[in-house]
């Protein structure tokens, strides 16, 4: 990841927030998705691979209390 500061959100299939982490090599260890492919998402801003839905958190504004609580239409919703 390029922004020192930007952790990439990782919502479940049913669109709940299920993780975050903060470099490449920890979503591919977090989802079982190889390296490669995570850094093709994160370069091409994939948002989503049919079992997870990524978002890009540049500030970052959500923490650890969100975990299983924020659903990913509620995230979508925090830029509008």
């Amino acid at each position: 990841m390029t922004h020192k500061d930007s952790q990439v959100l990782i919502f479940n299939r049913d669109r709940i927030l299920s993780a975050l982490a903060s470099s490449i090599r920890s979503v591919a260890i977090l989802t079982g998705v190889d390296d490669s492919e995570v850094k093709r998402y994160y370069e091409e801003m994939i948002v989503e691979t049919g079992r997870y839905y990524y978002r890009i958190d540049n500030k970052p504004l959500i923490g650890k209390e969100s975990l299983s609580v924020m659903t990913l239409p509620e995230y979508d919703g925090l830029g509008k």
